[in-house]
Formats: C-alpha cells, sequence, structure tokens
C-alpha cells in the first residue's frame, strides 16, 4: 500500500522548494495562507448506508481573493448494509471565493465552492483518483481562526456499485499565518474600487455644486457665502475694484485712493472729524470746531479779523474819494 502521508508531505516540500527563492520559504508558506483540522462524516448516497467518522488535516493557500489551492489528508470509510471500506486519502481541490465575486459590506463569513480530486488508498480494493465537487462556508472566529463548514459530493471507483456516490460533511477550524485584516481572502478588491470610484463621484458631483449660486462650483470657491447677485473674481471672492478690503457691494466709496485707510463702509478715514480725508490732511490733528481750508489749514481768527478791518477801512477811503471828486465836479 502507498504511503499517503509520505507523499502529500513530500509534494509540499518540492512545491515550497520551487519558490523558495522568490520570497523565502517562510513566506511562501504563511502569506495568505492557513492550517485546518477537521472532523467530519462519509456516508453513501443510499437508503441502507451508514455515517462512518471521518478526520484529517489540510493546507490551503490563497492564490488572490477569489482562488486558492487545498491540500490535505482525510482518513475515514464508507459502509452499508453490506461492507465497509476503510481508507486513507490525499486531497488536492481549488477553492472559488463566491463572496468576494460581488460587491458588499464586510463580512464576517465566506462562502465558497471547491472542486478537486481525492486519491484514495482502500485498505482492500487498492488505490483509485475520484473527482468531487463542494460547497462550503467560513467563518471568522477572530483575526486569525475560522470556522469551517463543508460539503462535498463524489464517486467511489467501483461503478458497477450502485451505492458507489458519496458524501462528505465536515466541520473543522483553521488557523490564519496572516491576519485578517492583511489576508486577501477577508479584503474583497470590488469593495476597495466601489469605495474608490464612490469617492470620485462624490468628488464629481462637488464640483457641480455651487452652495451660493455665484458661479464658482464649492469646491474652488474662497467664500462659499457671498451675497445672491454679488460679482465674484476667479475665485469666488466678492469684487473689491479699490482693493480697500471692503467688497464692493458693501463699499460706500468704491473708488477710493490706493492704499489709504477705510473704515468697515470703505469710506476714508478722518481722524479728526474736519471733514478733510487723512490722505489730503496736512493737519491731521485739528481742534475740534476750528475753521480749515480745502488743504485743512486751520486759519488765526485774530488774522481773519484783521483781514476784515483792513478790507472795511480801504472800502471806507475809496468811498469818500469819490464823494469829493464828486463835490469838486
Amino acid at each position: 500500500m502507498v504511503n499517503f502521508k509520505k507523499i502529500f508531505l513530500l509534494t509540499i516540500f518540492i512545491v515550497s522548494s520551487s519558490f523558495a527563492q522568490d520570497g523565502g520559504l517562510k513566506s511562501l508558506l504563511t502569506d495568505n495562507a492557513s492550517f485546518g483540522l477537521s472532523t467530519g462524516v462519509f456516508t453513501y448516497v443510499s437508503a441502507d448506508s451508514n455515517f462512518e467518522l471521518a478526520y484529517g488535516f489540510n493546507y490551503s493557500k490563497q492564490l488572490n481573493a477569489v482562488l486558492a489551492l487545498q491540500g490535505g489528508l482525510i482518513s475515514g470509510g464508507l459502509s452499508n448494509s453490506e461492507d465497509t471500506l476503510s481508507f486513507n486519502a490525499i486531497s488536492l481541490k481549488g477553492l472559488m471565493n463566491l463572496t468576494n465575486l460581488s460587491v458588499g459590506k464586510e463580512t464576517e463569513a465566506n462562502v465558497y465552492f471547491s472542486a478537486g480530486l481525492n486519491v484514495m488508498s482502500f485498505k482492500d480494493e487498492g488505490q483509485a483518483v475520484v473527482p468531487n465537487v463542494g460547497m462550503g462556508l467560513r467563518y471568522a472566529l477572530n483575526n486569525n481562526l475560522d470556522l469551517d463548514l463543508s460539503s462535498s459530493i463524489g464517486t467511489t471507483p467501483y461503478t458497477g456499485d450502485v451505492i458507489s456516490t458519496h458524501m462528505l460533511f465536515g466541520l473543522g477550524v483553521n488557523y490564519r499565518f496572516s491576519s485578517k485584516d492583511e489576508s486577501v481572502e477577508w479584503n474583497n478588491p470590488l469593495d476597495a474600487m466601489y469605495g474608490d470610484i464612490a469617492n470620485v463621484k462624490t468628488e464629481i458631483e462637488g464640483l457641480a455644486t455651487d452652495s451660493d449660486g455665484d458661479g464658482v462650483s464649492d469646491a474652488f470657491d474662497a467664500d462659499n457665502n457671498t451675497p445672491e447677485g454679488v460679482a465674484v473674481d476667479g475665485k469666488g471672492n466678492a469684487l473689491d475694484v479699490d482693493m480697500d478690503g471692503v467688497a464692493d457691494y458693501a463699499d460706500e466709496d468704491p473708488f477710493t485712493a490706493r492704499g489709504v485707510q477705510v473704515d468697515a463702509k470703505g469710506r476714508e478715514l478722518d481722524s479728526d472729524n474736519d471733514g478733510v480725508a487723512n490722505s489730503v490732511d496736512m493737519e491731521p490733528n485739528t481742534p475740534s470746531g476750528a475753521t480749515v481750508n480745502f488743504k485743512d489749514k486751520k486759519l488765526e481768527v485774530r488774522k481773519m479779523h484783521l483781514c476784515l478791518l483792513y478790507t472795511l477801512t480801504l472800502t471806507r477811503r475809496l468811498f469818500h474819494m469819490q464823494i469829493m471828486k464828486d463835490w469838486l465836479l
């Protein structure tokens, strides 16, 4: 009888050695891989069949988020009312993660489809290769442990036997060498792609949004609260023609000279309240109530009186001279 355990271990050694130079043997064996222990029952698809206990172990390696390879050893039996077949088998399967074929929310369970071969060695009947297909469910218990529920159906090599078709129902626990957050099995790339597309869609929709209706989208608008109807520049800021810091729509003097100081209403400051703006005020500290000229020069009262007196005196003399002239003539 062929020693299937030795063949299985030798196969793993040969395969792993062929990849050892790529990333190291440890990385090859542990990245996106798991080791599992399982138990279950075999039974013929027949009315008079019995359930026979089975147990084994397996090693799975994820190729990507959807496909994986699995190899394992199974020991069990098949029986009915007439006979019992005991066997050991090497199980070689391909697994397809059906959950990762669709876009959805993060889940704690993955549904998978399996297809492969069992290389079976019967105690008395020899060896045979038995194809099988099945379905399974893996549930994440924590960051590294999965509960594995599986079922499969296959056909024994003895096709002349009316009870040759058999089924396996299994329950196992798998230890993942990679954490759930790192494992491609539990991270659907379609979900990530969908999330990226949703973000892009949101950003595109944001480009068309113009909250204040000023013609500049919110994504580029420096001021999203511009009053309705106010003229703005390319950045969405209300226009300020004289650049005095007060937007034109609120500026009572939109043509203030460049660089002058203005109040909150855009009017040029007049510190001494004499009616002459600071920028042209030659005497910005004129006392309150003083009379000034257009340049804000204060006119002294005494000088004003003298000028007035001189003017009156001159006018009087001219008047007298005119009277004497008329009298002499």
